[in-house]
């Protein structure tokens, strides 16, 4: 999805990519913060 966002932007329909997000970024967010959780403190 990335190449087509960045190459073929006219042909994207905006509200697909709006619910992409809305359908994924909550699981992306809450897997981030898992890794962010188990990282040690000194980086």
């Amino acid at each position: 999805m990335r190449n087509l966002l960045a190459h073929g932007y006219r042909y994207v329909d905006p509200s697909i990519v709006w619910q992409v997000a809305e359908r994924d970024l909550p699981d992306l967010q809450i897997q981030v913060r898992a890794i962010l959780f188990d990282l040690p403190e000194d980086g």
